[in-house]
């Protein structure tokens, strides 16, 4: 469900947006750079329970973007492996990019443009690629 974003004037800001600043000032303080946030608030808001990381760790190393070419490539070698092109989306990225083709042939089918022309429509047609899953809406 949607939420109406609430009226907020300029000197009054978001709880979200405040924690996200303070956790952008203490990366500058660890880091040894110029901030106004003192040694003295941090361990006043670590007192409170403040959490300065969140549980989210960003991937250290994030392979480089393939083309949808290669990623086609790659469901055609799945394919000959398994059988079928029906890529789990938990399967390291080539999962990813199936559910991405899936979800911009629905936004397609709605009338939006997006990268999934009717080439690259017809190659994933040619290899038995499933564009309704029981999850699709």
């Amino acid at each position: 469900p949607l939420r109406k974003k609430e009226d907020t004037s300029e000197k009054e800001e978001s709880l979200g947006a405040w924690v996200a600043k303070m956790r952008g000032k203490y990366v500058l303080l660890k880091g040894g750079e110029k901030t106004n946030l003192t040694h003295e608030q941090v361990d006043k808001l670590i007192a409170r329970g403040f959490k300065w990381e969140t549980g989210f760790k960003k991937p250290t190393m994030i392979g480089p973007r393939k083309t949808w070419e290669e990623r086609f490539a790659e469901l055609c070698a799945y394919k000959n492996e398994n059988g079928h092109v029906n890529v789990p989306q938990l399967y390291p990225q080539l999962g990813n990019w199936v559910h991405r083709q899936r979800k911009d042939h629905r936004a397609r089918k709605l009338g939006y443009r997006n990268g999934l022309n009717d080439e690259k429509l017809a190659k994933l047609k040619d290899v038995g690629f499933i564009f309704l899953t029981r999850k699709s809406p």
